[in-house]
């Protein structure tokens, strides 16, 4: 069975969080890999941190990618800098706004080795610190993000979170799409086996969230979030249904099986790819 390796780093008296998630990753992630059909990495490291950690972890990611792309892609511009700079800010800024939205993420605390981090204080904001289904769903989906990281090219990855798009010729691809559609599948797999069916459809307990939660999760840039977010899950899970698990973790290795953005919303065509003949 993988290892999982906890560190509170956040503060003693999330001890009993440590001691939660210990006990639901022992029931989660051996069936991230049955379900995904892909191997975690091991060990599973988990990192509960604050949110100045939290912040530092991402700026110094951003940071580490943004001067890497400069530096190694030739076709870089002007405008493409300008427009990165910009990205950057916003970046900056959404983490400094809503940072309790994000209460597990996986980073790459050092390059090639990605890390689940959580911050117990935005699982608070939202509700899910005492929540024991979205405890459940927040591990089996971000294990599941290891698992891709584990099993992708690390160009996957890059592309995602790349300030450059145009620059690397991928504006039409919808690497996002891909990876978090598959992650909310594989959760809803794991915590229905586990849980039995989800009585309460909302997003987030709202009796336990706090009001500036509520706010923004009530708000139309989150619900339009949720409808991009939805989409991907949706087409992710035509695609499995119709081709099983096997033949889909054919994307992880082989990048012109990235999905484009016209075919988020139109699976079918984007199951076709996974039929075509290798061409050597």
């Amino acid at each position: 069975m993988t290892a999982l390796h906890i560190h509170n780093e956040a503060s003693r008296r999330h001890d009993g969080l440590t001691a939660q998630l210990t006990a639901i990753g022992e029931e989660v992630l051996p069936l991230v890999e049955t379900v995904t059909g892909l191997p975690l990495p091991d060990p599973v490291v988990i990192r509960l941190v604050s949110l100045r950690a939290w912040r530092r972890l991402s700026r110094r990611r951003e940071r580490r990618l943004y001067h890497s792309e400069i530096r190694d892609l030739p076709a870089v511009t002007r405008d493409d800098i300008r427009a990165a700079v910009l990205t950057r800010r916003t970046e900056r800024r959404a983490r400094k706004q809503t940072w309790f939205l994000t209460g597990g993420q996986i980073i790459d605390v050092t390059p090639g080795q990605a890390e689940l981090v959580i911050m117990p204080a935005a699982l608070r904001e939202s509700g899910w610190l005492t929540d024991q289904r979205s405890l459940h769903r927040i591990l089996a989906h971000e294990a599941t993000h290891l698992a891709q990281y584990r099993a992708s090219d690390p160009q996957t990855w890059q592309h995602m979170r790349t300030l450059f798009p145009r620059a690397r010729g991928i504006e039409h691809l919808a690497h996002r799409s891909l990876i978090e559609g598959h992650a909310y599948w594989a959760d809803g797999q794991i915590t229905q086996r586990l849980l039995g069916p989800e009585e309460n459809t909302g997003i987030t307990p709202p009796s336990r969230a706090s009001l500036r939660y509520r706010a923004v999760a009530e708000s139309p840039e989150y619900a339009a979030a949720r409808s991009f977010l939805n989409n991907g899950q949706q087409c992710v899970t035509s695609v499995i249904d119709a081709i099983g698990t096997d033949r889909f973790n054919q994307v992880w290795a082989d990048d012109t099986l990235i999905p484009t953005r016209a075919e988020i919303t139109n699976p079918a065509t984007w199951k076709e790819r996974f039929h075509r003949p290798d061409p050597t």
